[in-house]
C-alpha cells in the first residue's frame, strides 16, 4: 500500500512537471509562422541562415525537456527501488526479531515523514519549474517580437541606404555628363579661335558705340521734328523701326559677349 501511494504521487508530480511540453510546440509553430510570414521563397539562402541559427534554439529546449523527463523517471525508479529495499529489510529484521514492533513503528513513521518531506520538496521544485518555464516562454516571445522589430528596422535601413546609393549614382552620372560636355566644348576651340573671338568682340563693341551715337542723334532730330505737325507721326514710325533695329543689334552683341566670356573662362 505504501509503495502504491507514493508511486501514484510521483507519477502525478511527473505529469505536472511536463504539463508545459505543449509550450515548446507552440514556440516551434511560432518560429515556423515567423519564417513563413517574413521570408519569401524567392530570397537567397544566405538570408535564411540567421533564422536557421534561431531555429536551433528550439530543439535545444526540447532536448532539455526530454533529458529532464528521463532524469525524473530515473529518480522515480530509484525512489521506488529504495522503498522496496527498505520494505525487504524491514520484513527481514521483523522476522528475525532484531527490534521490537514499537521501535519499528517509530522508524517507519519517521521514514514516512521523511518521505513526505521529500515529496513536498519535489512538489515545490515542480511548481518552481513550471513557473520558470512560463517565464522562459514569455521571455522567448518577447525576444522574438524584438527580433522581428529589429528585422523590420534593418530592412528600412537597407531601403534608405539603397536610396542613398541611387542618389549618389545619379549625381555621379550627372557630373560625368557635365564634364564630358565641357571637355567637348574645350576640344572645339583653339587659341586661334579665341583670338578671332576677341577681335569680333572688339568690333562689336565699336559697333555698339556707333549705334549709341546714332541713337542720340535720332533723339535730337526727333525733338526738332516734334513741332512739324502731321509729318511727326511718320518720323515716329521711322524712329521706332530704327530703335527696334538698334535693340536687336544690341541683343546680338550682348549674347556674343556672354558666349565669348564663357569660352575664355574655359580656356583659362
Amino acid at each position: 500500500m505504501l509503495k502504491a501511494v507514493n508511486c501514484n504521487k510521483l507519477k502525478q508530480s511527473e505529469n505536472k512537471s511536463f504539463s508545459t511540453e505543449s509550450d515548446a510546440k507552440i514556440v516551434e509553430l511560432f518560429h515556423l509562422n515567423l519564417l513563413n510570414k517574413h521570408i519569401s521563397t524567392n530570397k537567397s539562402s544566405e538570408k535564411l541562415k540567421f533564422f536557421e541559427k534561431c531555429q536551433t534554439f528550439i530543439p535545444e529546449i526540447l532536448e532539455t525537456r526530454i533529458k529532464a523527463r528521463e532524469a525524473l523517471t530515473s529518480f522515480t525508479k530509484q525512489i521506488e527501488n529504495n522503498i522496496n529495499e527498505f520494505c525487504k529489510k524491514l520484513l527481514k529484521y521483523h522476522h528475525k526479531g532484531n527490534f521490537p514492533l514499537k521501535k519499528w513503528q517509530k522508524q517507519f513513521d519517521a521514514a514516512i515523514e521523511e518521505l513526505s518531506d521529500k515529496s513536498s520538496l519535489l512538489d515545490s521544485a515542480t511548481v518552481k519549474f513550471n513557473i520558470l518555464s512560463s517565464i522562459l516562454y514569455k521571455k522567448m516571445m518577447q525576444y522574438y517580437e524584438e527580433l522581428l522589430e529589429g528585422i523590420e528596422i534593418l530592412a528600412k535601413l537597407m531601403r534608405l541606404y539603397q536610396q542613398k546609393l541611387d542618389f549618389q549614382l545619379s549625381m555621379a552620372e550627372l557630373s560625368f555628363e557635365k564634364g564630358a560636355s565641357i571637355e567637348l566644348k574645350i576640344s572645339t576651340y583653339s587659341v586661334e579661335a579665341v583670338k578671332a573671338l576677341k577681335i569680333i568682340k572688339e568690333q562689336l563693341n565699336k559697333k555698339e558705340d556707333c549705334l549709341k551715337s546714332q541713337l542720340i542723334k535720332v533723339n535730337e532730330q526727333l525733338e526738332e521734328y516734334q513741332m512739324l505737325g502731321p509729318e511727326y507721326e511718320e518720323f515716329v514710325k521711322q524712329y521706332q523701326l530704327i530703335l527696334e533695329n538698334i535693340e536687336k543689334q544690341k541683343w546680338a552683341i550682348e549674347s556674343l559677349k556672354i558666349k565669348t566670356t564663357s569660352e575664355e573662362r574655359l580656356l583659362s
